[in-house]
């Protein structure tokens, strides 16, 4: 495998981290405009004067889920340095979801009577082990020797710290490195002669094929590195002619004919989580302008600008979702409209009576104008900034 290796290029120099530094960091970490650049140089010098150390990790607990982020701001912008080092080095292409799920929508088109595997891998980031990822990027050539450095860094804090072997949720660079892992696995699946289609998304993978469903699992199975299990609970087998669905990467998509593609169930449970607990940030803060701020970026397309991208990212259903047909996803954002105003009318349920005890008229009436629908068929966007983002996302950081 060949490796970019031109360390002079790929350095941590305040220039370098600068290209990292996202504007919502100047509200997430106090530093102001002016401050920034000597900040760069102070974190450029510490950086390697300590040789590449990591100041530490702060983790916070999701059920049995450990989700990792960096601990100081200069940790922050070196691991995104270290990750897009090793991505350049890798030459990762960039994977487009809605591109993933049309091939398998046109696949599925033409293949009448075939088999579908979807599955996923059992505790992903965990069980892939980074000492020796970290020690088969060496062996494959990578020469930037502060990155290597600053990987076993990673590695040693981790282990002594956290008592972890695997790769830390949360983390870029762990995607990157849980990717690379499995590159050997993606062409032996895709390599053999059954398989008619093969995608997989981080940890997420669906097979068309038309061999035998067992003949299929044991062939994942086996070509798995790192001693790799599948995650039995989420693993769907499939075949067509059917008139079941298949969920993937938060899209659903019933097989019957003709083709209906609309949200994936969980990813609409999560919207209606995020309604409850913006409700119950505004009984705790009673900050009615930004549960209405919280509300309109759950519902509307919004408009967002991104370090290192000319043209603004655009977030909400019809920009996240653009392959979902609109009745169907027009069905589904008329039940979270009824799900949201069904809370703020209701006197029969705790949060609904607790709301209608300290919300005004007129500010019920503010509320019932959030429409998640009406959003979508009005293609409705609102620019915001990257500080009102860090405080609306309060709301829901730890789900």
């Amino acid at each position: 495998m060949h490796f970019l290796s031109n360390i002079v290029k790929y350095s941590y120099s305040p220039g370098e981290l600068r290209k990292h530094f996202r504007p919502q960091d100047l509200w997430d970490y106090g530093i102001t405009r002016k401050e920034l650049e000597a900040k760069l140089q102070e974190f450029s010098n510490s950086f390697l004067s300590s040789n590449c150390a990591i100041n530490g990790l702060n983790t916070v607990n999701l059920g049995d889920t450990h989700i990792f982020c960096p601990a100081s701001v200069q940790d922050t912008l070196c691991l995104r340095r270290t990750n897009h080092i090793v991505k350049k080095a890798l030459r990762t292409p960039i994977l487009n979801r809605d591109d993933e799920v049309k091939q398998l929508l046109q696949v599925l088109a033409g293949e009448t009577k075939c088999n579908i595997f979807r599955t996923d891998i059992k505790s992903f980031f965990e069980s892939v082990p980074l000492a020796e990822i970290i020690a088969k990027l060496e062996s494959d050539g990578l020469r930037n020797n502060s990155a290597l450095t600053h990987l076993k860094n990673l590695n040693s804090l981790l282990q002594q710290s956290h008592n972890l072997k695997g790769l830390p949720r949360g983390l870029a660079i762990s995607s990157t490195l849980a990717d690379y892992a499995l590159q050997s696995f993606d062409r032996d699946i895709f390599n053999c002669d059954s398989v008619v289609y093969f995608t997989r998304y981080v940890d997420d993978i669906c097979i068309v094929h038309f061999a035998n469903q067992q003949d299929i699992k044991a062939l994942v199975e086996k070509h798995l590195p790192y001693n790799l299990k599948l995650n039995a609970n989420k693993t769907q087998t499939l075949e067509l002619p059917s008139t079941d669905s298949l969920e993937f990467l938060g899209y659903r998509i019933e097989l019957k004919h003709p083709q209906s593609v609309s949200v994936a169930d969980g990813k609409i449970g999560k919207a209606k989580k995020r309604i409850v607990l913006s409700l119950k940030a505004f009984l705790c803060d009673q900050n009615f302008e930004l549960l209405f701020a919280r509300l309109r970026f759950l519902s509307c397309s919004t408009q967002m600008k991104k370090v290192g991208r000319k043209a603004p990212v655009y977030t909400g259903y019809r920009h996240v979702y653009r392959l979902c047909d609109n009745d169907a996803i027009t069905k589904q954002l008329k039940n979270l409209d009824a799900f949201l105003h069904g809370i703020i009318n209701s006197r029969r349920y705790t949060l609904g009576r607790s709301l209608n005890n300290i919300l005004s008229g007129q500010q019920r009436k503010a509320l019932r104008s959030v429409s998640f629908e009406k959003c979508y068929v009005s293609n409705l966007t609102v620019p915001i900034r990257p500080r009102r983002i860090s405080e609306i996302k309060q709301a829901w950081q730890y789900e």
